[in-house]
């Protein structure tokens, strides 16, 4: 008898009693179906996550604009030209959630005057050196102009399982723009 033939019959023996053998079946399908359980709850948390950090930056982002109202009265205005405490005090409120540090300042902040149209929507009419007498130039002569501030702020989202849940489609650098009328 030859050597090799003995050999091929005793492993296509062990591959047919491996085949007809289902004592594994019920851990391979917990396997497969955990795997998929995981990726659920995983996304799950982690959109949580996202949507909460969502909610944070802009409670961040009206505390900014309270702030800004709060340190700046009438007699400071424009504020971004007569408020020295403006920055400051912006910068507290806009940390002082949960995100912490991470949450910045975009730029400068805008000010101006806007009027209502005739649609009730702001429009920007001019800078904040000199307050127009009426709203005319949006067709709205009976409307008074008033100064808006306006602040943008962004937080640096980063995920609990890195790229590996839906949250690597979603922007990564969250912001956030809120509005005051300051007078």
């Amino acid at each position: 008898a030859e050597p090799w033939k003995a050999g091929f019959v005793n492993r296509r023996r062990t591959l047919r009693g491996f085949c007809r053998h289902d004592g594994g079946g019920a851990a391979v399908e917990m396997a497969l179906v955990s795997t998929f359980l995981c990726t659920g709850i995983m996304n799950a948390a982690e959109l949580a996550r996202y949507g909460y950090n969502q909610m944070q930056l802009s409670s961040a982002s009206e505390a900014g604009a309270s702030a800004a109202l709060a340190a700046c009265d009438t007699a400071h205005l424009p504020a971004t030209a007569n408020c020295p405490g403006l920055a400051s005090a912006v910068n507290t409120a806009i940390q002082s959630t949960g995100l912490g540090a991470q949450v910045t300042l975009q730029g400068a902040f805008t000010e101006g005057y806007y009027c209502l149209n005739l649609n009730h929507q702001l429009q920007y009419v001019q800078g904040p050196a000199n307050k127009p007498a009426d709203c005319s130039s949006v067709a709205n002569p009976s409307g008074k102009p008033a100064l808006y501030l306006s602040l943008t702020i962004s937080y640096p989202y980063t995920a609990m399982f890195g790229p590996s849940t839906a949250v690597a489609a979603l922007p990564q650098t969250m912001t956030r723009t809120s509005w005051m009328r300051m007078a």
